[in-house]
């Protein structure tokens, strides 16, 4: 009888399923920037974020990716790269600014909804963190403007969802917005929203 008990409770504990572990996650994106807001930066000796035309606010095309690991739990870490390519040109506005970017580089911290409750469907989560964000501006050769890159620290903060579509990929819809964190010597202000869908390989 101890036998059969023994062999049972071997039997049974090599067909139980192993205990979920970490997945690394590779989520290239596509979205849009809008909601932006430009910079009075009245302290600011460089103009460097001044927007001559009104374009901060516009929608612009963004892409980038992020590379993490998110646990089972509640408890996720990635880094998130995003470029938006001509932040400070307005099509519709004088043109004065030849060619404009942003790129955002964020080390953040997620909190996901646990795979034991949200199972096959959709995995809510918030996301948040720190990093650099990259101001590039230059302006047509005619034009008589300060071109400047600068380099600030920023924060990052916002939400979304995982769908999972296989074993091995996932649909990722984000909303976050981005802040520049500014220096004692600027009045720096420069901010947007941004939203994504990609897909999010799990390995």
């Amino acid at each position: 009888m101890r036998r059969r008990l023994l062999f049972l409770g071997i039997l049974l504990t090599a067909l139980s399923p192993a205990p979920a572990s970490a997945d690394w996650l590779i989520s290239p994106f596509l979205g849009l920037k809008f909601g932006g807001e430009g910079c009075p930066c009245p302290n600011d000796p460089l103009g460097a974020l001044v927007d001559p035309e009104g374009a901060a606010g516009l929608r612009k095309f963004t892409f980038g990716g992020s590379f993490g690991l998110l646990t089972p739990g509640l408890l996720g870490v990635e880094i998130d790269f995003a470029h938006v390519p001509g932040y400070f040109n307005n099509e519709a506005a004088d043109n004065t600014i030849e060619s404009s970017s942003v790129m955002t580089l964020m080390g953040d911290v997620l909190i996901a909804v646990p795979e034991a409750i949200s199972r096959d469907g959709l995995r809510p989560f918030l996301v948040g963190g720190l990093g650099w964000m990259r101001v590039s501006r230059k302006g047509l050769a005619q034009i008589s403007i300060v071109d400047p890159t600068v380099n600030r620290l920023a924060m990052n903060i916002g939400g979304g969802a995982i769908g999972r579509i296989s074993n091995r990929s996932s649909l990722r819809f984000e909303l976050r917005q981005f802040r520049d964190l500014g220096t004692p010597e600027t009045d720096l202000a420069l901010s947007y929203w941004r939203l994504t869908i990609g897909i999010t390989l799990r390995y």
